[in-house]
């Protein structure tokens, strides 16, 4: 074959890879952040993941496709913008990866596959960075204490995993069941489980609704029972948890028990 020839080849085969073109939406009430979304386009055919990225209008470059950094930004804001670029960076390369493992196949493929094979392989999806990831955006728009509620949900499950992330994929019942008798054994009061089982179901389906995991009901064997709760013992339990988190209280199976007598 000639050089001329195998040239013609590998151009043909570019030109019919599989691209991801990263597109801004604007939301319909003015004043508020869009949404970023993935298009996958492979044979003429497009599809969309939504990664639940948010940001400005005058926060992006669409021609460019990547996050434009303002002058004077509020601290929050930038590093909400930096955490965003580094997960545009992940995705891209993930998704540069998914492409690859189809083309190597040799096989036909569609854009469905490749949507199928990079929420498959998200191993940057793991549920602790998700949820840390998710904290961070409810944090920059103004919902810190929710934010707070689900970093302390992460930081507990991140504690049994000894410090490990676990991919969405790997999260089942099985590990859901082994985290509550783990919390069991650790002298954690009922009520202070279902908070940490309700807060990471809320964590897990959110990653459902955004694409990025087939819905498992990881959380069906497991005790997350809706219960009332004042607003000061919230405050307190948030107020513990910080502490307890940092390892600054030195005992933290008892702070279960306080909880669960101010929520008494």
């Amino acid at each position: 074959m000639q050089v001329s020839d195998i040239r013609a080849t590998l151009l043909t085969h570019l030109i019919y890879m599989a691209t991801m073109k990263i597109k801004f939406r604007a939301s319909s009430v003015e004043m508020r952040e869009g949404t970023l979304y993935y298009q996958v386009i492979h044979n003429r055919v497009a599809r969309q993941i939504n990664p639940g990225y948010r940001l400005f209008p005058r926060e992006w470059d669409a021609e460019k496709m990547e996050v434009v950094f303002l002058p004077s930004l509020e601290e929050g804001r930038l590093n909400h913008l930096l955490s965003l670029q580094e997960n545009l960076r992940k995705d891209r390369q993930q998704m540069e990866a998914s492409i690859l493992r189809l083309e190597r196949k040799g096989q036909p493929y569609t854009a469905d596959e490749v949507v199928k094979t990079y929420i498959s392989h998200a191993d940057d999806y793991g549920l602790i960075s998700f949820a840390r990831n998710l904290a961070g955006q409810l944090k920059c728009i103004g919902r810190k204490r929710i934010a707070e509620i689900y970093s302390s949900a992460a930081n507990s499950l991140e504690r049994f995993l000894g410090g490990n992330d676990v991919p969405l994929e790997e999260v089942d019942s099985y590990l859901m069941m082994a985290y509550e008798a783990h919390l069991k054994s650790m002298g954690i009061c009922p009520n202070s489980i279902s908070f940490y089982m309700r807060n990471l179901r809320s964590i897990y389906n959110r990653a459902v609704e955004k694409g990025l995991v087939a819905q498992h009901n990881p959380f069906c064997h497991v005790y997350a029972v809706e219960f009332t709760i004042r607003k000061e013992a919230l405050h307190l339990f948030c107020a513990i948890r910080q502490c307890t988190d940092s390892e600054v209280y030195p005992y933290p199976r008892y702070s279960s028990y306080i909880f669960s007598i101010s929520a008494a």
